[in-house]
Parts: structure tokens; C-alpha cells; sequence
């Protein structure tokens, strides 16, 4: 029972840090947004064959690089 749990509120975080960068960065799509996190990074899992705590991780360093980069160009600005 646990495990579903837990199961459930990782994808309940994947959406919510997809929403996140959806609302925050209206200038790209959401199908930008999904293709950037799921690029090829030269990782040798493919990427059809995720779990759930890999897909996480992606899209939460992909929320973390666009906030960087909003970081970056404010200051630049």
C-alpha cells in the first residue's frame, strides 16, 4: 500500500515540476518543454524505459537549468 503511495506522489511531483515550468516559462510550449528534458544527454538508459524517479530527476534539473538561465539573463539585462 505504501508503495503506491510513494508511487503516486512521485508522478503527483513530475506533473507538478512540469506545471511549474510551464506557468513560469509561458514563452516555450509544452512540447518544447517535454522534447528539452527528454534530449539526449549521451546517458546510456534510453529514455523509453524510465522509472519514475529518473523522469523526476530530469524534469526537476530542467525546472533548476531554466531558472538559472532566467537568473543569468536578468542579470546580464
Amino acid at each position: 500500500m505504501t508503495n503506491n503511495r510513494e508511487l503516486l506522489q512521485e508522478r503527483m511531483r513530475i506533473l507538478h515540476t512540469l506545471t511549474l515550468c510551464v506557468e513560469k516559462f509561458p514563452q516555450y510550449t509544452i512540447a518544447q518543454h517535454i522534447t528539452h528534458f527528454m534530449r539526449s544527454k549521451g546517458t546510456t538508459s534510453d529514455k523509453y524505459f524510465w522509472n519514475d524517479i529518473q523522469m523526476l530527476s530530469l524534469v526537476e534539473n530542467y525546472y533548476d537549468e531554466l531558472c538559472t538561465d532566467l537568473e543569468q539573463k536578468n542579470t546580464e539585462d
